[in-house]
């Protein structure tokens, strides 16, 4: 049965900070600006006949809003939700994948045995975590999201401020400093002359569109994940509604749902940080090469124009394309169901939040640790409650 394996989460405790995170310096605007200018130049250098992804998705896309192409669409005024009883699908997807949702008597006893293990285990193992300071992990993982992104661009700043060159060595880098002349020179052309950079293709309409679709991509895979049919055919609904009846009769448990996310979001920006900087990164030598990374990071001298920024931020917020053309695909698919879905009133969930706080919990400390904590465990004896 599922359980928190006090095997895995004894391997906690040695990931937690052993330093104050309020040591941290503060993450300097270059390091956020040298990301954008390396963007840019990877656009220019592309040249003209490259297309952005904001203008293929205007080719691709008709100028109208979410709604508007659903009711254009599919004849009917449906909901972007999917309506009540398919986006309850949607929130359980998470959990399905791991729990028997569809087997009610099966699922209240996995779902104890994972609460009994959590308990026992998991919230001891997430205390040094949980007394983080949210601030200062925000900072130190924002450093290290932005290293990784410099690192995808072809340039190391642990490598560049000579703290720690072993990352671009690693990758194959090559020398940091002929990359930051590049980049350099990139920079002061683009203050004598403005790069003639197309100004984002999307008009909100169409951008709306694109999310709008995008957040129907999953209901292609998530339902055979669950054990359910696809949305296509007929027993989808049927099924669909047992679920969500099986999941409604679930006691109620006297778990902090926020907390556990609040737990989760720590332990994602642990393997963050530790991808970007290193095992070692929360200790007080480890918070020291990053504090001079930041340090030299903060000396550079980068002026972007603001525009070019902008631009940067909209084309780094946008779905994929074919995430897209999937979800519009999946829902002119779905419309019969769309609308039985529209039509319902499921019953209150109770349980879910705390579904989705262990799913979500799972998922990060399978990253964390390498695989699944919460799956098949016979080594564990929990006490069930009756």
């Amino acid at each position: 049965m599922p359980c928190f394996c006090a095997t895995n989460m004894m391997r906690l405790p040695a990931m937690a900070p052993k330093v104050s995170l309020s040591a941290v310096a503060p993450v300097p605007p270059q390091l956020a600006m040298l990301a954008d200018l390396l963007g840019l130049e990877a656009m220019a250098a592309s040249g003209p006949v490259a297309m952005r992804a904001d203008m293929k998705m205007n080719a691709a896309l008709p100028d109208m809003t979410g709604a508007a192409w659903m009711n254009a669409t599919l004849g009917a005024p449906l909901p972007l939700s999917g309506g009540p009883v398919l986006s309850l699908v949607m929130r359980l997807a998470a959990a399905g994948m791991i729990f028997p949702l569809l087997d009610p008597k099966k699922l209240i006893l996995q779902i104890k045995q994972a609460v009994a293990s959590l308990m026992a285990e998991t919230m001891q193992a997430l205390a040094p975590f949980q007394a983080i300071p949210p601030m200062q992990l925000q900072n130190m993982t924002l450093a290290a999201r932005l290293t990784l992104q410099l690192r995808a661009q072809g340039l190391c700043p642990m490598a560049l401020a000579r703290v720690d060159p072993s990352f671009s060595a690693a990758l194959s880098l090559g020398d940091p400093g002929v990359r930051l002349q590049q980049a350099a020179r990139f920079s002061a052309s683009l203050q004598a002359q403005p790069l003639a950079m197309q100004p984002f293709a999307l008009p909100p309409a169409k951008l709306n569109l694109a999310m709008s679709m995008a957040a129907f991509a999953p209901l292609a895979s998530a339902p055979a994940a669950m054990g359910l049919p696809p949305v296509t055919e007929p027993d989808f609904m049927k099924m669909a509604v047992n679920m969500i009846k099986a999941v409604a009769a679930l006691p109620m448990m006297a778990l902090d749902a926020l907390g556990l996310l609040d737990a989760a979001a720590k332990l994602d920006s642990i393997g963050v940080i530790h991808e970007a900087f290193g095992m070692d990164a929360l200790t007080p030598a480890g918070v020291a090469r990053v504090n001079a990374m930041l340090a030299y990071v903060a000396s550079l001298r980068i002026a972007l124009p603001n525009p070019a920024t902008l631009l940067m931020s909209q084309l780094g917020d946008l779905p994929d394309l074919e995430n897209v053309r999937l979800g519009a695909a999946t829902a002119k698919a779905a419309a019969p169901v769309m609308s039985a879905s529209m039509s319902m009133k499921p019953p209150t969930l109770a349980a879910l939040p705390l579904l989705e706080a262990m799913a979500a919990l799972n998922a990060v400390l399978s990253q964390l640790l390498g695989q699944s904590p919460l799956g098949a465990c016979g080594s564990c004896q929990f006490k069930l409650p009756a």
